[in-house]
């Protein structure tokens, strides 16, 4: 195994508090859902990770959808915090000279969020679906990470933390792990001698 790929959301980050959307809909005298319901429509939401709406451009609809921009803007600031559990071993497979990448359905911010995580030297690479017009589960991203990163399906894992997304990555001949937690994730490692 030569190189191992990461999944953002819900692998090396996760929201600090998972109840504060329903807490700001509350003030805001919104149905319970419609924040997430409207952001996570399949037209919208494609257009934002396929780099065709800026994240911007994407909680200004959302604002307008639910019809109210505060409330969008508060949602749009919530915090996430960093697993660092899961970073800890990006950065043990990155000093040991095991290839490390995250591959997201991301938005035109990706980059700046990785770095204000402070984990951005942990990657050799960082691969956007929103740079590259191209988003998970389609095989043709993966093949497009094995291709910059100069390795065999076979030498390379994904993981991620949706089950769905994982798919194009098995398709192509990848291994994978569903990521539910980095104890699991660091006992796989030790089986395949990523780490000790």
């Amino acid at each position: 195994m030569r190189a191992v790929v990461f999944d953002l959301d819900g692998v090396l980050r996760h929201p600090v508090d998972p109840t504060a959307v329903t807490s700001i809909e509350d003030r805001w005298g919104l149905a319970a859902g419609v924040i997430e319901e409207c952001a996570r429509s399949e037209g919208l939401l494609e257009d934002l990770i396929l780099g065709n709406l800026s994240r911007a451009g994407w909680i200004q609809r959302v604002g307008e959808m639910i019809g109210s921009h505060g409330a969008a803007d508060e949602w749009a600031g919530l915090p996430l915090h960093l697993d660092t559990a899961t970073a800890d071993i990006a950065a043990g497979l990155h000093d040991t000279g095991v290839l490390t990448a995250v591959l997201t359905n991301g938005t035109d911010t990706v980059r700046e969020e990785i770095e204000a995580l402070g984990v951005g030297s942990s990657f050799d690479a960082i691969f956007n679906s929103a740079e590259l017009g191209i988003r998970k589960p389609e095989p043709r991203i993966y093949e497009h990470v094995l291709e910059h990163l100069g390795v065999a399906p076979d030498e390379a894992m994904m993981i991620d933390d949706s089950r769905s997304k994982l798919e194009g990555a098995a398709v192509i001949g990848m291994r994978i792990h569903w990521f539910q937690g980095a104890e699991e994730l660091a006992e796989e490692l030790c089986v395949l001698g990523l780490r000790d």
